[in-house]
């Protein structure tokens, strides 16, 4: 039977999946407040609770696997992501404090023994064990590793490029980052460009912080140049 009705145009959500370009802007969100986070709990806290914080975003992006909903799991892996990777940016912020890029709490008790991390292994073990045998959604614990690994990797990336080509590689990352989020946008499956996604607001703010590193570079050697003439007066007493 030959059907003489004209074929049904494709809807918007159809041709466009916005998955991707979503959950990457929820880990920008999440990359921003935790920039926040790391310095107000290193200033009030101190970063010898790194390891129970670590805990805590391994533990949502394990728990992420037992929210049915896609966007439910993904929301929750990508902040259980983004949490464990601040976990470990607090020892590298209590190092900022101490070179003077930031200001140290007087009140804050001094802690040199951290959290030991044979405390949250039982529970952890459990968790893990429960979402192999019970777990509903992989989407978030999948883009919870996503989230951890791109900023990680980003992370040194950024440093390296900046050290051998200055700020000339920021602006073609920028631009790599914004085609792999148009990218993303034309895959199909919500997991696959949620991962594409995330990946490109990565690549996205790496290159802005390339730009930002050079600012920390110029506030370091200012501050390095000012604590000369003291340190040199030091010495000669």
């Amino acid at each position: 039977e030959i059907s003489l009705s004209p074929p049904r145009k494709k809807g918007y959500s159809e041709i466009v999946n916005e998955t991707g370009l979503l959950t990457g802007l929820f880990m920008l969100f999440a990359i921003g407040v935790g920039f926040l986070w790391v310095i107000k709990v290193e200033y009030h806290l101190g970063a010898h609770i790194w390891k129970g914080v670590l805990a805590l975003g391994i533990g949502l992006a394990l728990g992420a696997a037992f929210i049915p909903s896609f966007w439910g799991s993904a929301l929750l892996g990508i902040l259980g992501g983004s949490i464990a990777w601040g976990a470990t940016e607090l020892p590298d912020q209590e190092q900022r404090v101490a070179q003077g890029l930031f200001p140290a709490n007087p009140r804050k008790r001094r802690s040199k023994q951290g959290l030991s991390i044979r405390w949250f292994l039982p529970p952890l073990a459990l968790l893990l064990g429960a979402v192999f045998v019970a777990g509903r959604s992989w989407a978030g614990p999948v883009l919870a590793v996503t989230t951890f690994a791109t900023i990680g990797f980003g992370h040194v990336l950024v440093r390296r490029l900046h050290a051998q080509f200055g700020t000339r590689p920021g602006w073609p990352l920028v631009a790599l980052g914004l085609a792999l989020l148009g990218y993303s946008s034309l895959l199909p499956g919500k997991t696959l460009s949620a991962v594409v996604g995330i990946t490109a607001v990565t690549v996205f703010w790496d290159g802005v912080e390339i730009f930002r590193q050079e600012k920390r570079k110029r506030r370091e050697a200012l501050k390095s140049r000012q604590n000369a003439p003291e340190e040199e007066a030091s010495e000669s007493r």
